[in-house]
């Protein structure tokens, strides 16, 4: 049984789609860089630090929280998603 569940896990992974999370991961880069760099890198709450979860990201971008301004009518849902995945996966 551990071993079936194993080549299940394995085969799973192997299916995951790579390609995806890289275009993710590039999107991200070029909006936090655009975007979010410019308080986050400076002074603004450390995300290093905080490490949130892309739900928290997704949230505090799509509607701001504290001083941090609402992006939802500048950034599209695939460019938020993607922003909040490469900040969840940059930071660990």
């Amino acid at each position: 049984m551990k071993k079936l569940l194993a080549i299940m896990i394995v085969g799973l992974w192997g299916c995951s789609d790579n390609s995806i999370d890289s275009k993710k991961m590039v999107l991200g880069s070029k909006i936090y860089s655009n975007r979010c760099s410019a308080c986050h890198d400076y002074g603004a709450p450390n995300l290093n630090e905080l490490k949130p979860q892309i739900a928290e990201i997704i949230s505090a971008v799509t509607s701001g929280r504290g001083m941090m301004p609402t992006f939802k009518d500048q950034l599209t849902t695939e460019e938020i998603e993607a922003v909040a995945y490469y900040i969840f996966n940059k930071n660990q």
